[in-house]
């Protein structure tokens, strides 16, 4: 991948393609990353509260193809939930890894963590508790944000700023949110 004004490009060519080089992880028994082919995953659409119609969703995901499925867990009850999702598909012969996808709540991680092969944090939801803190960035200040977002940075919590700007980067919410949970919560992979 090519820079451009230090940052670097997403799409170098629009006809020709390039992988971008990843670390290879385990999720369960598949591999992630690294020369591996890219895998099929997707969520469930049920409650996660109803066991079976979720049971029956994955195992119709499973059968279409998919190699990793995510299941919502937006509270501890969910989160516990998983166990009997989990069970109800290995007793039926599937092996598949199930990732918990968590919003908000980190004691739902904490638990679905012992449960499935891995867990899902939408980063930026953990440092603000659905509170956003609005940042006013200055055309520099949002390229460092990008040319720091995939490289070890100290971390920094920045303090609420009392003024009301509506003018809010993506970027933000990404960058200081998983700073900011990574130290919160540095016994957990943040993985997006």
């Amino acid at each position: 991948m090519k820079q451009v004004n230090n940052i670097q490009e997403y799409c170098s060519n629009l006809t020709s393609y390039q992988r971008w080089h990843t670390r290879e992880v385990m999720v369960g028994d598949v591999s992630v990353g690294g020369s591996n082919p890219i895998r099929i995953q997707s969520m469930t659409t049920t409650d996660t509260m109803n066991t079976d119609e979720t049971i029956e969703q994955s195992i119709r995901m499973i059968e279409a193809g998919c190699e990793i499925v995510r299941i919502t867990a937006p509270s501890i009850k969910e989160a516990k939930n998983l166990e009997l999702i989990h069970h109800g598909l290995r007793k039926r012969g599937h092996n598949t890894p199930l990732v918990a996808d968590i919003h908000f709540t980190p004691n739902a991680a904490e638990v679905a963590a012992r449960i499935v092969e891995k867990v899902r944090i939408n980063p930026g939801n953990f440092a603000d508790r659905k509170k956003f803190e609005l940042h006013d960035y200055s055309d520099r200040d949002y390229e460092n944000e990008l040319e720091n977002v995939f490289f070890p940075s100290k971390f920094v919590e920045h303090e609420p700023n009392n003024e009301k700007n509506t003018n809010k980067r993506f970027i933000d919410a990404i960058s200081d949110g998983l700073k900011q949970s990574m130290q919160k919560h540095d016994n957990l992979i943040i993985m997006g």
